[in-house]
């Protein structure tokens, strides 16, 4: 049975109060319960800062406030732990709110860190890890393929057909790698495609965030795999391209050409094919850089006349 929470009566408000209230409140009693300012009653203030931080979370958004009000504690769902600092969403207030506190309590600009971000995306898990490192879609991996080339089309431009192998995405599940309706929510993560490690220090909860090792971040497990890719999404498959290369390559020359490398993951892009140029030696004539040397060859009766 959810245990029933008094959230007006813990920030101190009427049920009709404004969000301007609301919010004085929750900085007043932050305040009052900030662990760091009460060292005496640590575990106690920082059970009691928690309490209003819940509070606050709930009455501070119009959706979550209204099914408290219209249902209780019965309609505000923090999980089955009840609430965790994980939990808390307020960002877009929480930096104002507390920005003011921690320069009270420290001074300068502490709720700054190096780099731009801030202490409390350290707090509650948005640092640098971000809170969708889970979802990010990745790139596909880059191709090379070496070609080498007659002088004469170095130095004139030419256009070859060539054929590359690649891995793209399976045609007959769509690179899930699962048949149809051959999906299921991953047991790891529950679906989100991120996992969380938490530290705790004092009252400070550092999280980091990557992407769930079970699933690969998609949230999603295979139950049914894919015979044609073997559940892995993606096939090897042959492609042809039609390559133009300008008039002066050299040897050593690179050609990009975008999006026709490896198939990306999560909904990303695919990489590039790069063309690495190698110029054939020439029975004749010797490339330098751009400029082409002949080489005359004599035979000795040719030798004799010219000597003539």
């Amino acid at each position: 049975m959810t245990e029933k929470k008094e959230y007006y009566k813990t920030l101190g408000v009427d049920r009709g109060s404004s969000q301007d209230e609301i919010k004085r409140a929750y900085r007043r009693l932050a305040k009052k319960y900030h662990p760091d300012l009460n060292k005496e009653n640590h575990k106690e203030s920082e059970e009691k800062f928690k309490e209003v931080s819940e509070a606050y979370e709930v009455l501070s958004d119009t959706q979550k406030r209204a099914n408290y009000d219209k249902f209780g504690s019965a309609g505000v769902d923090f999980g089955r732990g009840g609430f965790e600092w994980s939990n808390f969403t307020r960002f877009s207030d929480v930096e104002d709110i507390f920005g003011g506190l921690f320069k009270d309590l420290f001074g300068g600009n502490f709720g700054r860190a190096q780099g731009g971000s801030s202490m409390f995306d350290d707090l509650f898990g948005r640092g640098h890890t971000g809170a969708d490192a889970g979802y990010r879609p990745e790139r596909g991996s880059d191709i090379q393929y070496d070609l080498e080339i007659d002088l004469e089309d170095a130095a004139m431009g030419m256009e070859e057909e060539i054929s590359i192998a690649r891995l793209d995405f399976c045609p007959n599940c769509s690179g899930t790698g699962a048949n149809a309706g051959g999906l299921e929510t991953c047991a790891t993560c529950r679906g989100t495609g991120q996992v969380k490690r938490v530290q705790r220090q004092g009252f400070a909860q550092f999280i980091s965030i990557g992407s769930c090792p079970r699933c690969r971040g998609t949230g999603k497990e295979i139950k049914d795999p894919c015979e044609n890719c073997n559940g892995n999404g993606k096939i090897k498959v042959n492609k042809k391209i039609l390559v133009k290369m300008p008039a002066g390559v050299d040897t050593g020359s690179r050609l990009r050409i975008a999006g026709e490398g490896n198939a990306g993951e999560r909904g990303g892009p695919p990489g590039d094919l790069y063309v690495m140029i190698h110029v054939r030696e020439h029975e004749f004539f010797k490339e330098r850089a751009t400029t082409c040397f002949v080489m005359l060859l004599f035979t000795s009766r040719r030798r004799c006349l010219a000597m003539r």
